[in-house]
């Protein structure tokens, strides 16, 4: 009786214990995702702040500044993970 009451209580105390250990976990995911959704987000503008400072013309012959479409794609290409959409 006291070996079934036993393995009663360990149910008992891992179905407390689960639902919080799986909300830690799942919060740990979310936010190494959004970690990394951050860092794209950041390394993109910065590259595509880069593409329109940057001095002289696309090979078209338009100034990098008014290339829009070259600032676009200098951001999509740091896309590591997820994809950028505009």
């Amino acid at each position: 009786s006291s070996s079934s009451s036993r393995r009663g209580q360990g149910l008992v105390e891992f179905s407390l214990v689960l639902p919080l250990l799986l909300i830690f976990f799942m919060g740990i995911i979310e936010f190494s995702r959004l970690f990394i959704i951050y860092t794209t987000v950041t390394s993109a503008s910065r590259e595509a702040a880069r593409y329109g400072a940057s001095v002289g013309d696309n090979p078209s012959g338009i100034p990098r500044y008014h290339d829009c479409v070259g600032i676009m794609d200098a951001a999509k290409r740091v896309n590591l993970l997820s994809p950028l959409t505009t």
